[in-house]
């Protein structure tokens, strides 16, 4: 009783250089010809829409993109971007180089989508209408997308039940978008999950070492906050120049490790996606949690100090 959206897509065909388009944009040159390769992908007029590709400008495919209307296609940001950079691409026409290869418009942009894998650049895509492919290089749907509200898998049997009414023998195999995410990251995630658990490992061992030096360092101090208060001195300003001179050391400690973490923060670019290896959050709060350390550290020890009394602390010194 759910609603659902459907969406289909062919084969994804091979990648393809794209010929001279009507504007007298010249095909790419021989030592250049890579950055023009698209994947052309052959899909239904809801595939895009169903997927969440959000549209940027123009239109989508739909039902004006009929079989015996002049040819159409979407296309992607990059592919924009690599074809007429810095120029407006709905309206364009191009052909897709190939034998008998015929004009195509340009109706829409949407978004990029890395189909490709997460961690590899985006490849520039065509999206063209289903329907408007020639009947020698036709081919059937390979992926049926459904979009539903609640758990996808409360779905599975009414698909399966509803391709089976059209071809019975068709295998279905059926697969959650987070479960296709879930793969493209399985060992991307269980790398990142080892490193921050060390990491995390690491941090707390500063912080346990921070707390023993400052602390320790304070309490040495015991005799000297003594002297000063019996002269006179009050016991705010002392915790206060106490705590200061102790987070002074630990901010220059600071600088120096955000030098160095920033310099080998790029190791690890290979294993961040959309997080960059300098991302001001994370230094922001690793660095926030060390000052914090550091000023319970020196702060805790030289307030028990200050409450000792100064008779009693020159009697021990």
């Amino acid at each position: 009783a759910r609603r659902f959206q459907r969406g289909g897509q062919t084969e994804p065909r091979p990648r393809r250089g794209l010929g001279q388009d009507d504007r007298g944009q010249p095909p790419p040159r021989p030592d250049e010809g890579l950055r023009y390769l698209a994947a052309v992908r052959s899909v239904s007029t809801d595939y895009l829409e169903t997927l969440g590709v959000p549209l940027v400008r123009g239109r989508r495919l739909d039902s004006r993109d009929a079989a015996d209307a002049p040819l159409a296609a979407v296309v992607d940001e990059t592919m924009a971007e690599v074809r007429w950079p810095g120029q407006h691409p709905i309206g364009r026409r191009f052909k897709i180089a190939g034998p008998n290869s015929e004009w195509v418009t340009v109706v829409g942009v949407v978004g990029t989508v890395r189909q490709m894998g997460l961690d590899e650049a985006p490849y520039p895509a065509i999206y063209v209408p289903m329907m408007q492919l020639r009947a020698d290089s036709f081919m059937w749907p390979r992926y049926l997308v459904v979009r539903t509200e609640g758990d996808p898998l409360a779905l599975a049997t009414a698909v399966r039940r509803a391709v089976w009414n059209v071809d019975p023998d068709q295998p279905v195999n059926i697969r959650t978008m987070s479960d296709v995410v879930d793969d493209q990251l399985a060992n991307r995630s269980t790398q990142l999950t080892l490193l921050a658990g060390f990491a995390a490992l690491a941090l707390l061992l500063a912080a346990i070492g921070l707390y023993g030096v400052l602390s320790y360092s304070v309490a040495r101090r015991t005799s000297e906050i003594g002297l000063r208060m019996a002269l006179g001195a009050e016991r705010a300003s002392v915790v206060g120049s106490i705590v200061g001179n102790a987070l002074l050391m630990a901010v220059f400690g600071l600088v120096l490790g955000l030098a160095a973490s920033f310099a080998l923060s790029r190791l690890l670019a290979s294993f961040l996606f959309g997080v960059t290896p300098t991302d001001p959050a994370t230094f922001a709060a690793a660095a926030a949690a060390l000052v914090l350390v550091a000023l319970l550290a020196s702060y805790v020890p030289a307030r028990r100090a200050a409450e000792v009394d100064p008779a009693t602390a020159l009697r021990t010194e």
